[in-house]
């Protein structure tokens, strides 16, 4: 039988915590060259620190589903405080995080979110 003591947990989450840090620096670099043309590496993990927080305070865990909101955020620059479609799709917690995701996709991507009611007098 294994025994894994809390300490080695926490070691362990860290180092996991890290390489995903590494592999996303390398996500960055390889798809958005442009945005780290002037950017030091600190920069780019003080912006990877940012996103996995943004993308727990909605619920989103996997690493796939962080890379792709950081991915979503590079590509489309979208501002959740403007458009509340868009936070709500991140909000749903009646789905599964792959369908959130999913759907925060589709509705950047059609730009639906940026229609505004028009009222008629």
């Amino acid at each position: 039988m294994i025994t894994i003591f809390k300490k080695q947990l926490l070691v362990f989450n860290l180092l996991k915590y890290e390489e995903f840090i590494i592999k996303a620096v390398g996500f960055i670099k390889l798809n958005f060259p442009e945005w780290c043309r002037e950017k030091m590496d600190d920069d780019v993990k003080k912006y990877i620190l940012f996103m996995i927080q943004f993308s727990e305070k909605y619920n989103i865990y996997t690493e796939i589903n962080v890379i792709k909101l950081i991915e979503y955020k590079l590509e489309f620059n979208f501002d959740l405080v403007k458009y509340k479609v868009l936070e709500n799709t991140l909000m749903n917690l009646d789905i599964s995080e792959d369908e959130r995701i999913a759907n925060f996709y589709l509705n950047l991507e059609s730009g639906n979110y940026k229609l505004q009611e028009i009222l008629i007098s």
